[in-house]
């Protein structure tokens, strides 16, 4: 290669003598840091996620160019499980946004990933429009409406239920739904009690009549399991056959990725600018939300023992939450 381009150089060397011009000697150390001359080769990165705020640390990272000037980044939004799947098993997407939960699956459906960190923790929260209910002994009677059947809200609304000595089916109720309908239901006040998640509790307290919030998930998680636990939601997950070729091109991701959730929680109102054209959700909602939905960044290391405590809850009810089984180590990715 080096003799190539000394080549081309002799050639413009001597152009520059029959047009007139003079020309100094260039050495070859000199012709290796000329980036006019040797300029990086652009690579194309693809970066996927759910149409939510979770995506907008991402966003930021497209936007500042956080994976440096060489770098293209392509952004695919899943829109359903099956395009999430579809993603998650192409080798040239590599990196994605995705429940901790489903990131379980995936590894242990033998996909190619390993979880780089976490940055979304909690946004669950049990909630009424009855204004005599101030807690979960509340419940007792009633019914409660949780989206998703054997969803991550399911299995940790029904452990908190144990733990708060009521049993469902017995003690109360349960009713599945989504949020949608759920929050149609709530406002019409055609039911009281609901499990609900971010942004749209902070819709929900400015739209429905009596909307509070009884319990946030995230203190009740650590409640029972104590103070060193968090309930991970959200994470991003690197194609680990892209992982072993680009370690510097992660790290330098994983790096971008905590700048950004860092910026997220203290611009709020510039991140919503930045989402909004992707998300095109209500005039302020993002921002008024961002405050509550807990972005905070951890290694996958660090993270670690969270994960495995939430993993192990999960499996211990329904274990296809998680794929059958905890993930092992070779599940986390170290720096």
């Amino acid at each position: 290669m080096k003799r190539f381009i000394v080549f081309l150089l002799m050639i413009a060397i001597n152009l520059s003598i029959i047009s007139g011009c003079s020309t100094s000697k260039v050495t070859d150390k000199e012709v290796e840091n000329d980036k006019s001359i040797n300029e990086q080769k652009e690579l194309t990165v693809k970066i996927s996620g759910p149409k939510s705020p979770a995506i907008i640390p991402l966003l930021r990272i497209i936007d500042t160019n956080g994976l440096g000037e060489n770098v293209k980044i392509e952004l695919n939004l899943y829109h359903s499980m099956e395009e999430m799947v579809t993603l998650a098993t192409d080798k040239d997407n590599a990196f994605m946004a995705l429940p901790a939960h489903t990131a379980s699956v995936l590894y242990n459906k033998d996909i190619d990933i390993k979880l780089l960190n976490v940055g979304i923790w909690g946004c669950m929260y049990l909630t009424t429009i009855d204004a005599e209910c101030k807690g979960w002994e509340d419940l007792k009677g009633g019914k409660l409406y949780i989206p998703g059947k054997n969803s991550p809200p399911d299995m940790i609304t029904k452990y908190f239920l144990k733990k708060n000595n009521l049993e469902p089916g017995k003690d109360l109720e349960i009713v599945y739904s989504n949020h949608t309908e759920i929050a149609q239901l709530l406002e019409l006040g055609n039911i009281k009690h609901a499990i609900d998640a971010e942004p749209f509790t902070t819709l929900h307290k400015e739209t429905i009549d009596g909307f509070k919030v009884i319990s946030d998930y995230s203190e009740e998680w650590k409640k029972t399991e104590g103070e060193e636990y968090k309930l991970p939601a959200f994470g991003i997950v690197v194609n680990g056959e892209f992982a072993a070729d680009n370690k510097e091109i992660v790290d330098n991701f994983n790096k971008s990725y905590e700048q950004a959730v860092k910026w997220t929680n203290e611009n709020p109102e510039q991140a919503e600018l930045l989402a909004m054209d992707q998300l095109k959700t209500k005039p302020d909602l993002i921002k008024k939300a961002i405050p509550n939905m807990s972005f905070i960044y951890e290694s996958a290391e660090i993270a670690k023992k969270s994960l495995e405590k939430y993993f192990s809850i999960l499996v211990n009810y329904k274990p296809e939450t998680v794929g059958g089984k905890i993930p092992d180590e070779t599940f986390y990715y170290k720096n």
